[in-house]
């Protein structure tokens, strides 16, 4: 049994504005497996789709910018009782689909009914946005849906465009819709999480199994679509996610009036908050206790959620009685975070870090602070080791570890089976394979301790780097967790097959190989074993 999936580099590029309808029609039997489909000779395509209570669907749209959402119609037939469908978009309700009874022995149900518009209009996002159906009641004999009808303000968007099938190369082949229904569903999220590393997001997939699939595919193209916007913050290849959190405040909400907090989660550590004497400034006062000292500095990190105008940050913390100053900084739109290091062995036994927020009174409202955290800093990744090279392929490892091991991170061994040259502490390893525009090794694939791994393709012509985007988790985890892990203990590496046969710290396992050519990275995932139940 086979899943495929692929993942596509998004890159910005200029769109073509093509004068299209604001309307958009979608045939519901188009949406649904072969069991619902019903032959009519009135429905607009001379089918519709039959459903009972439990039932639902989904259908996929795009958006070029923030556009204003209409469910303009939907088209029914009923003969019977009384039925309730939900509507809803992006896991938000959007308003409900009410029939009468209507019995007409069997006769109404070919005779389709436009209702009104449903629920309110909505404005979303640029990207893809998803509209669930949901049939809350029905009576024994259901109800049909034949199709329904989305109206936007974007008098440019075409409906290649808006039904996600806008590709600029058409050797690419996009299906919206028809599940397939001899096996269940594997669940395939897209979740963006806070990272450790430099950039603000990151983009996983989750997860990438399924407990009746022993193999799948995953692909990473260079892009062959229009795409309508760059979700991708920027982060270094050798991004250290070594750094452990002393304490962290999450959602913090700074007003006027003087506020004080807690965490139940890291006892001894509070929060004050409000206005300074100066009428222009907000003060945030964080003080912890005794916390243990390693050879190690600090990394002070603090995001806003939201920054409606730029304003000045400055800072201080208290070093064993001395006020020592934290270079000030700018958060604007585009500069959300920002991190301070703070030299080892400068806590005592009560400790106290001062921001100033220098802002109008009439932007407070708008500041919310999404985390503030202190961590130790791991060291900077100090080795970096090639495990092989010839002049196609090379393959790297790369540790990044503390000088003292009690607050050492799980670590993974990586072996090259071929001479049996074996590394331990390993964070992660990069594969990379020679550009055929160039000299360069460029890097296709990224496997970190943690199971997350980058994919990407070579590098096209003229550029000399791209950037990793999407990843995905490669083994069972929890997708409820902010950071889905699923630790990896061993990595056996064939180099000249390019193949990896991992092992998870929870004794599940998998064989892997990369197959790559200029257009695209293949990587296949095959013999995998797990061992718990899915969440």
């Amino acid at each position: 049994m086979f899943v495929f999936v692929s993942i596509s580099l998004i890159l910005v590029q200029q769109l073509c504005y093509l004068c299209g309808g604001s309307h958009f029609t979608f045939e519901i039997e188009n949406f649904v497996v072969d069991k619902f489909i019903m032959s009519r000779s009135r429905a607009s395509a001379q089918k519709s789709a039959l459903f009972k209570t439990g039932d639902s669907f989904s259908i996929y749209f795009c958006l070029r910018n923030t556009t204003e959402v209409r469910l303009r119609s939907v088209r029914y037939s009923n003969d019977g009782g009384g039925d309730s469908v939900a509507f809803s978009v992006d896991g938000k309700q959007l308003g409900l689909l009410k029939t009468k009874f209507d019995r007409n022995g069997g006769h109404g149900w070919n005779n389709f009914i436009y209702t009104e518009q449903i629920g309110p209009a909505m404005t979303l996002s640029s990207g893809k946005h998803v509209l669930s159906v949901n049939i809350i009641y029905t009576d024994y004999y259901g109800i049909e849906l034949d199709e329904l009808t989305i109206r936007t303000t974007d008098n440019y968007l075409i409906e290649e465009s808006f039904k996600c099938s806008f590709y600029c190369d058409s050797n690419i082949v996009y299906l919206n819709g028809k599940n397939r229904h001899d096996m269940p569903p594997a669940v395939l999220k897209r979740k963006s999480l806070r990272s450790s590393c430099q950039s603000s997001t990151k983009n996983v997939f989750l997860p990438i199994y399924h407990k009746n699939v022993r193999m799948f595919v995953v692909t990473a193209m260079n892009p062959k679509y229009k795409s309508f916007e760059n979700n991708f913050h920027d982060e270094n290849i050798l991004c250290n996610e070594g750094n452990i959190t002393v304490w962290e405040l999450l959602n913090i909400k700074l007003k006027s009036e003087n506020n004080t907090l807690s965490t139940d989660m890291y006892s001894g550590v509070g929060i004050k908050h409000g206005r300074s004497s100066t009428s222009r400034s907000l003060f945030i006062n964080l003080s912890f206790n005794n916390i243990k000292e390693y050879d190690v500095n600090y990394r002070l990190v603090l995001k806003f959620l939201e920054v409606v105008d730029i304003f000045l940050v400055s800072g201080s913390y208290n070093a064993k009685g001395v006020w020592m100053a934290l270079n000030s900084t700018y958060f604007s739109r585009q500069k959300t975070k920002h991190e301070w290091i703070i030299p080892k062995q400068s806590w005592s036994v009560k400790n106290e870090i001062l921001f100033y927020i220098f802002t109008y009174p009439s932007e407070i409202k708008s500041i919310t602070i999404e985390f503030i955290k202190l961590e130790y800093q791991a060291i900077e990744t100090k080795h970096r080791e090639v495990l092989y090279i010839d002049p196609a392929l090379k393959i790297e490892v790369f540790t990044d570890v503390f000088e003292r091991t009690d607050i050492k991170q799980k670590t993974m061994t990586v072996r090259n089976v071929d001479t049996s040259l074996e590394f331990l502490n390993v964070s992660e390893i990069v594969i990379s394979h020679i550009s055929p525009w160039t000299n360069m090794y460029s890097p296709i694939v990224k496997l970190s301790r943690q199971g997350e791994m980058h994919i990407l393709p070579i590098l096209p012509h003229r550029l000399t780097k791209i950037p990793y985007g999407s990843s995905i988790i490669i083994g069972q985890n929890d997708p409820s967790k902010n950071f889905p892990m699923a630790s990896i203990s061993k990595i056996d590496i064939a180099p000249q097959a390019k193949k990896l046969f991992v092992t998870f710290k929870d004794n599940g396992s998998c064989s892997i190989v990369i197959k790559s050519i200029w257009q695209q990275t293949e990587v296949i995932f095959k013999d995998i074993i797990t061992t718990k139940e899915s969440f």
